[in-house]
C-alpha cells in the first residue's frame, strides 16, 4: 500500500487507487478508465501494446501516440473551430473497451491492457499547463492589441508554459504532449505556433467570414500583440478563438477593399489545428465609437492591460489520501500593464450562482486603489470559505465577478474539480 498527499507510488494496490480517486470499485478497468482520473498527471493508464510497460521508465509515459494519455482536439479548418459552441475538453484515452482476462490477469481492451502499475506516480492535484486565455475585449483601428495564454502552473501571468517554471512534480507540460501536424508528423504543443482568428458577419457560426487571423512569430511563444488596421465596420462585435497551429497564419479581411480591389473573406482555411485547453471563444468590439459601459481606460481599449480574475475549487485529503470534504474557493485577481501605467480606482470581487446569477451577500471583496506601473503587475489571491448557510456549498456552480473602476467586469466560472 503506497499512497500519500493525493499521490501513488510502488507497489501499488488497489486500495490506494480506490483512496485516491475516491471510488469504491475493485475492478482494474474500471480503475484504470476512471472519469476522476487527473489526466495532466505524467503517469497515469495509457494506452500500452505490452503490459509490462514501466510508464517511468524513460518516456514511455507518453505513450506510442506521443499524446501522454490524452485525447487532444485536433481540427483540420479554421472554419471548425470558430463554429463551436462548447469548447471541447481533453479526455483521458485509456483503455476503450473492456475484454477478458489476459495470462497475468490483465485486462485487455481491443489489445490495450488496463494496468493497475500505470498509476505508479499518479498525482490526483496536477496542474494543467494553460489557465486561459486572454484578449482585449476592444480593437481600436490602428491600435496594436495584446492576446495572451496564461500558465496554469506558476503564479505569474505569461511564462514558459514548456517546462522551466515550477509546477507540482508530475505535472504535464505543453512540451510533452506530442500531435500529428498536416503532414502527419507527430509534433510536440511546444513546437506549434500559437494564434487568435477572429470571425464574424456571416449568416450563422457555420458561414463565419474568417475576418482576420495572427500567430506568434515562433513556435512556443504565448504572448504576442496584433496589429490591426483599415477597420470600416464600427462598434461591430466579432468572435475571437485561440488556437495552436502546426503552420504559421496571417490574413486581414477586416478592410472592405484594398487599392480599389473589393477582398472576400474566405470562410475556410485548412491546416492542422489545436484548441488550447482551459480556453474558450471571447467576444470584440471592433472600432468602438466609445468606452465600454459607459468609458473604459484607453489602456483597456489599446489592449495594453490585462484584468483577470481565476478560481479553483478546494477540497481537503483525508487520511488516506482520499478527497475529503469540499472547503471553498481558492481565487486571484491581478492587472497586468503592458503599456502606460494604469490606476485601479476602486475594485470589487462577488461571488455568484453561475445557474440563478444571485450573488452571494457574504463575498464582496473590496480592494483598494491601485497603481500598476508600465511593465508591471498587480496580484491578490485569498480563499473563500464554504458556507452552506451562505449559499457556498459542494453541489453549486460558482462565478467570480472582478470589476475595476465600475465598468471593466471580468468573470470565472468555477466547477466541480476544474479550473477556468
Amino acid at each position: 500500500m503506497a499512497h500519500t498527499n493525493n499521490s501513488i507510488t510502488r507497489p501499488v494496490g488497489v486500495n490506494d487507487v480506490q483512496a485516491v480517486l475516491g471510488t469504491d470499485s475493485a475492478d482494474i478497468f474500471t480503475l484504470c478508465t476512471h472519469p476522476d482520473i487527473d489526466i495532466w498527471s505524467r503517469f497515469k493508464p495509457i494506452r500500452v501494446l505490452d503490459p509490462r510497460t514501466v510508464l517511468t521508465e524513460g518516456r514511455n509515459y507518453r505513450g506510442a501516440d506521443g499524446q501522454c494519455g490524452i485525447e487532444v482536439p485536433r481540427y483540420t479548418d479554421l472554419a471548425q473551430i470558430v463554429a463551436l459552441n462548447i469548447w471541447p475538453d481533453y479526455k483521458h484515452l485509456s483503455a476503450p473497451a473492456k475484454q477478458p482476462t489476459g495470462p497475468n490477469g490483465e485486462l485487455f481492451g481491443y489489445g490495450y491492457p488496463a494496468c493497475l502499475g500505470h498509476f505508479d506516480g499518479y498525482i490526483h492535484d496536477a496542474k494543467c499547463p494553460i489557465a486561459n486565455f486572454q484578449m482585449a475585449e476592444n480593437i481600436v483601428e490602428n491600435y496594436q492589441f495584446s492576446c495572451d495564454l496564461i500558465s496554469g502552473l506558476a503564479t505569474s501571468e505569461v511564462v514558459d508554459i514548456n517546462g522551466t517554471e515550477p509546477a507540482p512534480p508530475g505535472s504535464l507540460k505543453l512540451n510533452e504532449i506530442a500531435v500529428p501536424d498536416s503532414a502527419g508528423t507527430v509534433r510536440p504543443l511546444s513546437r506549434w505556433y500559437f494564434g487568435v482568428v477572429l470571425s464574424g458577419f456571416g449568416s450563422s457560426l457555420s458561414q463565419r467570414d474568417l475576418l482576420y487571423a495572427q500567430t506568434a512569430p515562433h513556435p512556443g511563444v504565448y504572448s504576442f500583440n496584433g496589429s490591426v488596421r483599415d477597420i470600416l465596420d464600427k462598434d461591430r462585435t466579432v468572435r475571437a478563438t485561440p488556437f495552436l497551429s502546426d503552420e504559421p497564419v496571417s490574413f486581414n479581411y477586416l478592410g472592405a477593399s484594398l487599392d480599389g480591389i473589393t477582398l472576400n473573406p474566405p470562410r475556410t482555411y485548412a491546416g492542422a489545428f489545436v484548441l488550447p485547453p482551459n480556453c474558450g471563444h471571447q467576444d470584440v468590439l471592433l472600432n468602438p465609437t466609445t468606452g465600454t459601459g459607459g468609458g473604459s481606460t484607453p489602456g483597456e481599449i489599446a489592449g495594453e492591460v490585462v484584468i483577470a480574475v481565476t478560481g479553483k475549487e478546494r477540497r481537503t485529503v483525508l487520511v488516506g489520501g482520499a478527497l475529503g470534504a469540499f472547503q471553498g474557493i481558492d481565487y486571484a485577481v491581478s492587472i497586468t500593464s503592458h503599456g502606460a501605467a494604469f490606476t485601479m480606482t476602486e475594485g470589487t470581487l462577488q461571488l455568484k450562482n453561475a445557474v440563478t446569477g444571485a450573488v452571494i451577500p457574504s463575498v464582496q471583496i473590496a480592494f483598494g486603489r491601485q497603481t500598476v506601473a508600465a511593465g508591471s503587475r498587480w496580484s491578490s489571491s485569498g480563499f473563500i470559505a464554504r458556507d452552506p448557510a451562505a449559499g457556498i456549498s459542494e453541489t453549486g456552480t460558482y462565478m467570480l465577478v472582478f470589476t475595476v473602476n465600475r465598468d471593466i467586469v471580468k468573470t470565472c466560472t468555477v466547477l466541480k474539480k476544474s479550473s477556468v
